[in-house]
Parts: C-alpha cells; structure tokens; sequence
C-alpha cells in the first residue's frame, strides 16, 4: 500500500470509530483531508558499536530482572523493547497493557496496527525504521497510568535506552511519557505538539493511538503532529 492510501485507510479508520460512537452506525465517508505523501528514501546508520551493543544486552537484562517498584508483582514478563536498534524515530509508549504483558511486547494486536497505519502515513515502517519502548516496563495493574514512583524507579532504564540507540526523533505518547524528559503528565495537553528540549534533535509529543480511538475528536490534532515530524524526517527541520 503506498503512503497516500495509507493515510486515507487511517481516516477511514477513524470515521468508522466516530460514526459509530455517534450514530450507532457506519456512515460514507466524506472524502479524506490531502495529505501529499512523498518517498522518505532509507538512509541506514552503521553498525552500532560493540560496547554500545553491550550496554543494551546488559540494560534489557536488568529490566528483566528489575524489583524496583510494586509493579514487578503482578507482571507477566518487564517489557524492554522492540524494533531497530539503529532506528533514527524512537517511540516511547505509555505502560503496558494486558496484550503487551501477553506477547511481550510493548504494543501488541489492534494497538500496534494502529500505531503502523499512522507510522505508514508519514513514510515510514514500524518494524524497519523504528524502537518502541515503554515509559514503565511493567503493566500496571487495571491498566491504569503508573504512578509518580513506578515512572521514577524506570526512568534510568529509558535513559540507557536512548543513549544507546541515540535517535534522531524522540516520539512520546501520551502524557506519561512527558515524564521521560522531566515534564509532569498534566503538561501534556499544553506542550502537545510542539517541538521539546530532550535528548534529541526533535522530541514531539502526542496523543496515544488507543486514546485516539476512543476520542476521534483528537485525530486532526494528530494529522498536525504526524506532518510535523515527516517535515523533520524528510528535511531534518
């Protein structure tokens, strides 16, 4: 599928969610906002450095292992990560949830396939061009956001992450993952959106895709963010 249809299933997508919400019911859909996707050409990093390589073998062993807050009681498996360790677009995710904790993995199932259609729109791949991780590495229980704590006692395992893989863009969802750069949640509705002082040449923030869709309301806002950050992965500005 190329970009252009990528974009335009996505709000599709999101129609189908509204419509349904509303009216009980799927309605035609109007035709989608222009979105003029060009090719995003590869442009592949070198091998990492085998001391780099080491240090993220040995900090996913310690997530692995890590009882540092109450959250390890009742998890499944600590989630560390998953994608390309040389991907310029790192995502930090808000915490697990019950598929996570299932598959290991820290999106999982119609989240994750959520979250691809919208990486796809801007041009690139979830799998190729980018590493997911999550502000906690456990679920919390209910699924409810973590506390203050829980974000503290995982923040050093997010910084050895980004120091590793040393993104170019730093992609945060939701408002927990403000925290990752010092910013507490209930910012996140101010700062949306606009480009933030982090350990990358652009750290955005956005709205989580599951909260999208349960908020359709939301979706223009992140069309904005989502051309925002093609703007810099294509110009690098």
């Amino acid at each position: 599928m190329d970009q252009s249809a990528a974009f335009t299933e996505l709000w599709h997508i999101l129609e189908d969610v509204e419509d349904m919400i509303k009216e009980g019911y799927k309605q035609p859909h109007p035709q989608a906002p222009e979105f003029n996707v060009s090719l995003i050409r590869d442009n592949p990093r070198g091998e990492l450095h085998p001391a780099k390589l080491e240090q993220i073998k040995e900090t996913s062993g310690e997530i692995s292992q890590c009882k540092s807050c109450d959250l390890h009681l009742a998890r499944k498996q600590a989630i560390v990560g998953q994608g390309n360790l040389k991907s310029t677009l790192m995502i930090i995710l808000p915490a697990p949830d019950y598929d996570s904790d299932d598959e290991a993995k820290p999106i999982a199932g119609e989240s994750r396939e959520f979250l691809g259609k919208w990486i796809s729109a801007i041009g690139l791949d979830l799998d190729k061009h980018c590493y997911l991780t999550n502000i906690v590495k456990c679920r919390p229980p209910g699924n409810r956001p973590p506390f203050l704590e829980e974000l503290s006692a995982c923040r050093h395992f997010m910084q050895d992450q980004v120091d590793s893989i040393q993104p170019k863009v730093l992609l945060l969802l939701g408002p927990s993952a403000l925290s990752f750069i010092q910013i507490p949640p209930n910012r996140f509705e101010e700062l949306r959106g606009q480009p933030l002082e982090g350990p990358a040449p652009l750290v955005l923030a956005t709205y989580d895709p599951i909260w999208v869709k349960m908020h359709p309301q939301l979706k223009r806002p992140v069309w904005e963010d989502l051309k925002l950050l093609k703007d810099f992965v294509e110009h690098g500005r």
